[in-house]
C-alpha cells in the first residue's frame, strides 16, 4: 500500500490534472503560472500554501537565487519545524547543494528566519556563525 504524504498528497497524476492544478492555483493566489509550476516541482501540492502566503506578503526574491522568495523562506521557517538557520539552507531548500547560496542571500535568509522565529540580534548572529561554520568546515562549502 502506498500513502502520499505532504506535497505528494493530491499531486496531479497526469498532464491534464497538472494543467488544471496550475490554472486553479494561479486563479486562487494570483501567482504566475511559472511560479506555480516552480513551487509545485519543488514542494508538491504544499506549493498551494506557500503561494497563498506569498500572495499575502510583499514578495522579494533572494539575491542570486531569484526563484526563491523571502515570503517562501518565511513560510518554511514558520511551518517546517525549523529550529536553526542551517535547517533552512541545508534541509528545506536546495540553495547550498546547488551552489547558489551566497553570503548576501544567507544574510537575507537569516533576517527572514529571525523575524519568523522571534530571534533577537544576538541569536541571529549565533545562527549565522554556526551555519557558516557548518557549511565551510563540515561540507567544504565555499561562499561566492
Amino acid at each position: 500500500q502506498s500513502l502520499a504524504i505532504g506535497g505528494g498528497r493530491d499531486f496531479p497524476a497526469d498532464a491534464a490534472a497538472h494543467a488544471s492544478w496550475i490554472s486553479a492555483i494561479t486563479a486562487e493566489t494570483g501567482a504566475s503560472p511559472a511560479r506555480a509550476e516552480k513551487l509545485l516541482d519543488r514542494y508538491g501540492t504544499t506549493a498551494r500554501l506557500i503561494l497563498a502566503h506569498e500572495a499575502e506578503q510583499q514578495t522579494e526574491s533572494l539575491a542570486g537565487a531569484s526563484d526563491y522568495t523571502l515570503a517562501e523562506i518565511d513560510w518554511l521557517a514558520r511551518n517546517e519545524n525549523v529550529a536553526h538557520l542551517v535547517d533552512i539552507v541545508m534541509r528545506r531548500t536546495a540553495l547550498a547543494i546547488t551552489g547558489r547560496l551566497s553570503r548576501g542571500n544567507l544574510e537575507q535568509i537569516a533576517d527572514a528566519a529571525a523575524a519568523a522565529l522571534g530571534w533577537d540580534a544576538g541569536q541571529r548572529e549565533k545562527e549565522l556563525e554556526a551555519t557558516s561554520k557548518e557549511l565551510t568546515e563540515r561540507h567544504r562549502f565555499w561562499f561566492e
